[in-house]
């Protein structure tokens, strides 16, 4: 066969082997992946809308030029930091939304996929400070579906008969239903290495000894929600046990992913568990669409065995491109080496020997693509504090108040429901960097936000000008019992200079977990 011949073999000629379903993608499933992960897109685009000025203009939280100074990396792309005006910020996030819609229905789902990806990462680092796991997930997942035809069924495009499926994407399966390449490779490997490099870190005695992790992580007020305090309540005795359970699962799970003596039904299985173990996430702690993000993305791993249990058995008739060989081989190598490095990544992220690390040199490629990831969700231990935030207004008319809640009177105590006092998980994220950074120019322009949006246009006695900010932080003992709260003055700033505002003290210098 010369070069030119086409690369796409009939399917039929091909040898059966029994494990087909472990390194192809039914066209079904990312059919199914990509209108629920579409929906959840959407849905994370609107919630952020929310806050477009306070978080990503000029105006807001994070100019431009605090986020050049203090989180930029050289490698970063971001569309968002072209105009820093909020009229220019909402005319990006409604491109932004009719992207996530028209990959929804499947209407040129090509363009849409890549529009989508620039969109999505130009608004993470627009503001990095805003993220989390869930976001990290979806970019990279994202990123892959660049190279596989999720809008093949079950779209607009398909009802065009327009073809979804291009000459990089690999050949078609056994079954001709669905896509095997370095791509669906390289998913299955994503996903598997979430949960891997969940449990790996996850090396102190609270997950390996006395088994108090989830009990620690169901004492953080700023986290848990109502749910999880009844939990915790109810099922306090079997709270060590079902951590051991989560950490073996995290670990040994994602081999199940890859069982191929069967038709799927083992994958099938383990789906289902790892689903639910988001779900009991999502009840418990306020992390924002993470457990959406993972239990969506779980779907595109769905075997073919599965929709055929639910009927789906229609044949479809992909029209294949014609291509060289050469091309095709070159594409796929391509690929094979982005996962590799993918790889290499995760594992230069972790304490192993011998070392992993990816040269200074190449890692332009993960800033650029923004494959850079870890998933250090509650390693190497739950934080063993949190606490909540107070802040103090002074006016010029030598009046205070509580800069959070003007109409309300300046407290001390414990709010009621700590997680449910923010309207978004984006600000619930933005306030927890805060503590645990202590950044002195980010605490700085949050403060002039604030009094800014209190004092408005109009100069009075009534303006703000000073705030003293405060963090109640409360501890968590080993056996989960807290401490009492003490109040520490993080940030004492002027809102009219020359006095130069000052840190106070630093708080908590751990790492906040990625995955909250």
């Amino acid at each position: 066969m010369s070069d030119e011949d086409n690369t796409f073999e009939n399917c039929s000629k091909r040898r059966h082997w029994p494990g087909e379903h472990v390194l192809a993608l039914d066209f079904r499933s990312l059919a199914a992946f990509r209108i629920l992960f579409s929906a959840v897109l959407l849905l994370d685009c609107l919630i952020r809308w929310i806050d477009a000025t306070a978080h990503y203009s000029d105006l807001g939280l994070l100019p431009r030029g605090v986020l050049l100074e203090q989180g930029w990396n050289p490698s970063f792309f971001s569309l968002h930091m072209i105009n820093g005006q909020p009229a220019f910020i909402h005319a990006m996030f409604a491109i932004q939304a009719l992207a996530a819609l028209a990959l929804l229905c499947g209407f040129r789902t090509r363009s849409a996929t890549l529009l989508s990806w620039l969109l999505l990462v130009s608004i993470h680092n627009r503001n990095p400070w805003v993220l989390n796991g869930g976001d990290v997930y979806a970019r990279v997942i994202l990123f892959w579906m660049l190279f596989l035809p999720w809008g093949q069924i079950w779209s607009m495009d398909a009802q065009r008969k327009q073809s979804d499926f291009r000459w990089w994407m690999g050949k078609l399966s056994e079954d001709g239903r669905g896509v095997r390449s370095m791509a669906s490779l390289a998913v299955l490997l994503q996903i598997s290495l979430l949960y891997w490099f969940a449990a790996l870190p996850k090396t102190h005695p609270s997950w390996v000894a006395d088994n108090s992790a989830i009990n620690i992580a169901l004492h953080l007020d700023y986290l848990v929600k109502p749910f999880g305090v009844a939990f915790r309540e109810m099922f306090a005795d079997q709270l060590p046990a079902l951590t051991w359970l989560v950490f073996l699962w995290e670990f040994w799970g994602p081999f199940l992913l890859w069982f191929p003596f069967d038709k799927g039904q083992v994958r099938t299985f383990s789906l289902c568990l790892f689903a639910a173990m988001h779900m009991g996430f999502e009840l418990c702690f306020a992390i924002g669409l993470f457990p959406a993000y993972c239990m969506v993305i779980l779907s595109v791993l769905l075997p073919g065995w599965f929709w055929e249990k639910l009927g789906f058995v229609k044949s479809y008739d992909i029209s294949l491109p014609k291509i060289s060989r050469r091309r095709h081989q070159a594409a796929q190598w391509s690929c094979g080496l982005l996962v590799l490095y993918l790889v290499a990544w995760n594992f230069s992220n972790e304490q192993f020997r011998p070392v992993i690390s990816i040269p200074d040199p190449l890692k332009w490629v993960a800033f650029t693509l923004r494959l850079d990831q870890r998933w250090n969700m509650f390693s190497p231990s739950p934080p063993y504090h949190d606490g909540w935030w107070v802040a103090v207004a002074h006016r010029r008319s030598g009046d205070t108040l509580n800069l959070f809640d003007p109409t309300g009177p300046i407290t001390w105590d414990k709010p009621e429901n700590i997680s449910g006092g923010y309207l978004t998980q984006r600000r619930r994220r933005w306030w927890m960097e805060l503590r645990s950074t202590n950044n002195q120019r980010l605490l700085s322009s949050t403060c002039t936000y604030l009094c800014n949006k209190l004092n408005g246009d109009k100069r009075s006695l009534h303006e703000v000008k000073e705030v003293e900010l405060y963090y109640m932080l409360e501890l968590t003992r080993m056996d989960g019992s807290e401490m009492e709260p003490r109040k520490v003055e993080v940030y004492r700033h002027d809102n009219f200079p020359p006095n130069p505002s000052v840190p106070v003290n630093v708080i908590v210098p751990e790492e906040e977990n990625v995955g909250e």
